[in-house]
């Protein structure tokens, strides 16, 4: 480990092999929390590689869980970053715990569920005062401590399947308090999302910088991703948005393409990052049962551009515009809100759960 730290300090990359090797020790806690953070911090200064990335999620891969998606799965995914000070800060729109925006990936995966896609979503749950989206499910009354044999038959039967154990659980248990402690993004940030449980062929992937997108497109191409788009928005956004210019990379054919798309461009209005703030948990959920419900407005058309987004990764649709369409389709017909209906009845008999008031 000493000797990784040393060649990323001089700038030196590391190879596929010896970043998994360093994740290994660092999850298995063969590395000591100095040297993990002194590894990550090394990483993120000189600056993270297509190789040491894809190390990274094969050693976590490796030492994860998995269900079977049985193809035509796509992983919609963002890291739960706001665990990170660094994050906080730039995330954080007061210090009453509300957050820059709502959970937009949460409504987009009803969105796309209700079209017909089978959808998973990897997490953790967090440990800040900023709420996650782990906490905006069970507000809307999702049951999330299934036992793996209960998710695979949720996403077997309701085509949804959501993974969010503790953030002290799980390979990166080990390191979670490194990450606190050192409290910037790292490559951790990075890597969570792309674990994908259940080995989903389809990634819709938010990253925390327009830089990071096609070094994450090529990190899945390298570990078989099928289809991918690795996106940014413009004001540290880790998905596409509405309020300015977002940064796309694409995973199609074997083949990357980068590009940037703002919202006049499909035919949506520009907002500001007012319209589409979010709070606590209770009015994150308040804010995506009226989505799915067609109320119009701002927060509505960054969930339709999202969902266009996945449905342009499946090839459903070739154009953004006709994926907006779809997901107005999704929305207006009910069948998104059924969907999250089917997983509240579902995962309600499935185990012990006691619903919290909104707060």
């Amino acid at each position: 480990m000493k000797s990784y730290i040393g060649k990323v300090v001089r700038g030196i990359d590391l190879s596929e092999d010896e970043m998994m090797e360093a994740m290994n020790m660092m999850i298995s806690g063969a590395a000591s929390p100095a040297q993990a953070g002194a590894l990550l911090t090394g990483l993120r200064v000189k600056g993270e590689t297509v190789e040491e990335i894809t190390g990274a999620v094969k050693a976590l891969r490796a030492n994860g869980s998995f269900i079977r998606s049985n193809g035509g799965t796509i992983a919609i995914d963002r890291d739960e970053i706001n665990i990170e000070a660094e994050t906080m800060l730039s995330t954080a729109s007061g210090d009453d715990g509300s957050t820059r925006t709502f959970n937009v990936s949460a409504a987009t995966a009803f969105v796309a569920a209700g079209a017909g896609l089978k959808v998973v979503r990897y997490g953790t749950r967090v440990t800040s005062r900023l709420c996650g989206s782990a906490d905006v499910l069970e507000q809307l009354g999702i049951n999330l401590h299934l036992q793996a044999g209960d998710i695979q038959r949720c996403l077997d039967e309701t085509g949804m399947a959501f993974f969010y154990p503790p953030v002290s659980s799980g390979p990166m248990g080990k390191i979670a308090q490194v990450r606190q402690e050192i409290g910037i993004r790292t490559l951790l940030n990075l890597v969570g999302p792309m674990c994908n449980p259940a080995d989903a062929a389809i990634q819709m992937v938010g990253v925390y910088r327009p830089e990071l997108t096609e070094k994450t497109a090529l990190s899945l191409k390298r570990l078989g991703t099928k289809a991918a788009m690795a996106v940014h928005g413009e004001g540290a956004l880790d998905e596409i948005s509405i309020c300015g210019r977002s940064t796309i990379s694409r995973l199609s054919g074997g083949e990357i393409s980068s590009f940037d798309l703002t919202p006049e461009e499909v035919g949506l209005k520009r907002a500001s990052i007012e319209d589409v703030a979010g709070g606590n948990a209770g009015k994150n959920a308040s804010i995506i049962k009226d989505v799915l419900e067609g109320t119009r407005g701002p927060r509505r058309d960054m969930v339709l551009l999202n969902s266009a987004a996945c449905f342009v990764a499946a090839g459903l649709d070739i154009s953004f515009e006709e994926g907006i369409k779809r997901a107005e389709d999704s929305i207006d017909s009910g069948s998104a809100g059924k969907k999250l209906a089917q997983l509240v009845s579902f995962t309600g008999d499935t185990g012990p759960y006691v619903r919290k008031e909104f707060i």
